[in-house]
């Protein structure tokens, strides 16, 4: 797995590709709709390794764009067979900008200390095109949430994050391009 590094403050950024599951982390942050329509990549991805642990614990509750749901988990336990703990959903009814969303999930991932958190490639997929118009501005937008974050929480916990793409080769070189300029 290539991985490519670089550093907004005390937090070390790290790009890599592949399966977001087998990743170590504290948390995946994800975004989710909010009529439980969930069956996206990373959702897919969740549900072969946990079922409907995760999700399970969203549904059912009355939650509003950009609103946070910390799902908790144990990794490598029966109930979640990856390698990250739990999933912090940000609710992305597709209203707000991308850098919001990823400001709200680590902002979530800051008040429930987690020091290690990875970000899928968001709006990368079949939404592509409904808010972002191409792979350059998913970047900027998700760049930007991650230095908004750290001017709003100058002292956040948060030491690493990892964006994981997979298979994605003109989103890995358009996030990397905008990472270099931090």
């Amino acid at each position: 797995m290539k991985e490519n590094q670089f550093t907004v403050g005390n937090c070390k950024i790290v790009v890599v590709e592949g399966d977001i599951t087998k990743i170590d982390a504290n948390a995946i942050i994800t975004p989710i709709n909010s009529n439980g329509d969930w069956d996206g990549g990373v959702d897919n991805a969740i549900f072969d390794v946990a079922r409907n642990h995760f999700h399970d614990q969203v549904r059912g509750k009355v939650i509003q764009d950009l609103e946070t749901v910390f799902a908790r988990g144990k990794r490598n336990m029966p109930l979640n067979r990856g390698n990250f703990d739990n999933v912090i959903f940000v609710i992305d009814d597709l209203k707000s900008s991308l850098s919001s969303v990823v400001e709200s999930g680590l902002s979530s991932a800051d008040y429930h200390s987690m020091e290690e958190v990875l970000l899928p490639a968001m709006r990368t997929g079949v939404v592509l095109g409904q808010i972002e118009s191409s792979m350059d501005e998913v970047a900027d937008q998700i760049t930007a949430g991650i230095q908004r974050h750290f001017v709003e929480i100058s002292d956040s916990i948060i030491a690493k994050i990892t964006i994981v793409i997979y298979n994605n080769e003109e989103f890995e070189s358009a996030i990397i391009k905008r990472l270099k300029k931090i």
